[in-house]
């Protein structure tokens, strides 16, 4: 992976600490590229060209041809696991002041102890003219979730660490302030006072790093699940000169993490209502669209762990930056059949070195917004994603290579 790559995954997982940012992050790479953004409720535009639209935390890119004929889909999520602090968090006692927490997603809790973190997210402020949503991103690590001493949890090494969703995991915050409201309305510039209601989330400082040498190369750093495939559906759709026939669209959802079930979510009538809408501003049967159309969801794969390999399934391991893996789950966890390699990636299959990734039978297969989009839609769909270690860490781990290779597959498949 180039280096002006590298630092551009680098700058967007760092900044992207939340489905507001990344929403932000990618609508002003799209703008950079020449991308209009349009609204979703009114008349859609009829020229050729390239244009997204935003609805929540859920965005929508596309490239409108001359002769609109089918629509190439490429679909990814913004959210990622962690916290969201709740509405009135402040505990406060002689001993400090903690915040309550509530578990959003399947975060890997043990992996967010003894961290500098930070907070970040959307809140609506009081303003003149009504609710104004104002984002911010503290700038300053400003808590941490300590764990218990060695010596005050003896068994903690022999019996594992247990952890108490209901104490442990509420941050301690070190910022002298009256509440959590205050500490926030000073950074959107108001008093609490004003401030309505949030959306935020703790978030780890760590920036992300390089490790390793050469093709070995991987990068550790929060929101890899499902950022990297962010990253490389926009960097695809944006190095797309022009679509002839078939339009090329970027969906990116939010809540894939907790089910998909919202209007912003891949479960929502709002990808139909979008290619509706599309279809309808060129004059075109959304149903004629439809046959011509198919689905790539792209998240990311397990990599087989060196020290658990008893946790994967035997004969299917899959290698770190040995190239993007092919998810297939016959209990339809994932919308990857033979009949839809063939349709959505036909010669692809053996341009690119596809790992085969298989769930083991004893553990419950993770899903994604395939099966549901392909349902929703009845369009063919494949399930692909770079391999990862630690998924749902704070801190997780996927090959440069892979998210190159990956950057490269969705190209060939949109152009």
């Amino acid at each position: 992976m180039e280096e002006s790559v590298k630092s551009r995954l680098s700058d967007f997982l760092y900044s992207s600490v939340t489905p507001h940012h990344v929403v932000a992050n990618l609508a002003d790479e799209l703008l950079t590229h020449g991308f209009e953004r349009v609204e979703l409720g009114k008349q859609l535009p009829t020229n050729p060209g390239p244009y997204f639209t935003v609805v929540s935390e859920t965005l929508f890119a596309w490239i409108l041809p001359e002769k609109l004929s089918g629509f190439r889909l490429v679909g990814s999520h913004s959210d990622s696991p962690g916290f969201k602090v709740r509405p009135n968090p402040d505990r406060k006692s002689s001993l400090g002041h903690q915040l309550a927490v509530e578990v959003y997603g399947a975060p890997l809790w043990n992996s967010w102890l003894d961290r500098p973190l930070s907070f970040a997210g959307a809140v609506l402020v009081d303003d003149k003219s009504g609710p104004v949503k104002k984002l911010f991103r503290m700038q300053k690590p400003v808590a941490a979730i300590p764990q218990l001493a060695v010596h005050l949890d003896r068994g903690v090494n022999s019996n594992g660490l247990k952890l108490d969703e209901r104490k442990d995991l509420n941050p301690v915050l070190f910022a002298e302030t009256e509440s959590f409201a205050a500490l926030v309305a000073d950074e959107v510039g108001v008093s609490a006072e004003k401030i309505i209601s949030w959306d935020v989330m703790p978030y780890d400082f760590q920036p992300p790093a390089i490790v390793g040498t050469a093709a070995s190369e991987v990068i550790m750093s929060a929101r890899v699940d499902n950022l990297v495939s962010v990253f490389a559906s926009v960097e695809a759709l944006c190095g797309l000169e022009s679509a002839s026939g078939i339009a090329p669209v970027m969906c990116v959802y939010n809540h894939e993490e907790v089910g998909s079930t919202s209007s912003e979510g891949a479960s929502s009538a709002t990808t139909l209502r979008l290619l509706n809408h599309i279809a309808k501003a060129q004059d075109v049967d959304i149903s004629e669209l439809l046959a011509a159309t198919s689905l790539l969801s792209v998240d990311c794969a397990h990599a087989t762990h060196p020290s658990h390999r008893d946790k994967h399934e035997q004969g299917h391991d899959i290698v770190m930056n040995g190239g993007v893996c092919l998810k297939r789950n016959d209990n339809q966890a994932y919308s990857t059949s033979l009949d839809s390699e063939l349709e959505v990636l036909g010669p692809l299959l053996t341009q690119f070195q596809l790992q085969k990734y298989s769930h083991p039978n004893h553990l419950r297969c993770g899903t994604t917004i395939g099966p549901l989009l392909s349902t929703q839609l009845g369009v063919p769909s494949v399930d692909i994603g770079v391999p990862q270690y630690a998924m749902h860490s704070v801190r997780e781990t996927a090959g440069l290579t892979d998210i190159a290779q990956l950057t490269q597959l969705i190209s060939a498949y949109l152009g």
